[in-house]
């Protein structure tokens, strides 16, 4: 099982948002050797200090990679200073579920707490506006 995505190590992820407003970011990945059915949600979080994982939206058919492949938003969190910045870093994580999950809550601490069967984690990734 992998998960594909347009991220390279380091590489800045882009807020599809101005500066003056929460970064949202529009994630593309495609999943590879997942049975059928999985399901998927994408997590972001401050790389330093670790804030709380977000969760973003159930992501979409689409993407920007080869199909299958999905697109997903999500909202970066707001830094421990009340604002994102471009000398901030995020972590990014594509969550796997065996079935689509009921009620996740808006965020968590710990990737485990989503009860999901894999986590695949990119991590250190600056922000751009």
């Amino acid at each position: 099982m992998q998960v594909l995505t347009t991220l390279g190590e380091a590489d800045p992820v882009v807020c599809t948002t101005p500066a003056s407003e929460p970064c949202i970011l529009d994630f593309s990945f495609a999943p590879r050797g997942f049975a059928a059915g999985e399901s998927f949600r994408v997590a972001v979080r401050i790389h330093d200090p670790e804030s709380q994982w977000v969760l973003g939206a159930e992501p979409t058919p689409g993407g920007s990679l080869t199909a299958p492949s999905f697109a997903a938003e999500v909202t970066v969190p707001v830094a421990t200073g009340g604002s994102s910045s471009t000398s901030e870093a995020v972590d990014v994580a594509v969550v796997a579920f065996a079935s689509p999950p009921a009620n996740l809550p808006a965020g968590v601490r710990e990737l485990v707490e989503l009860g999901g069967t894999a986590a695949f984690v990119s991590v250190d990734h600056p922000i751009e506006h």
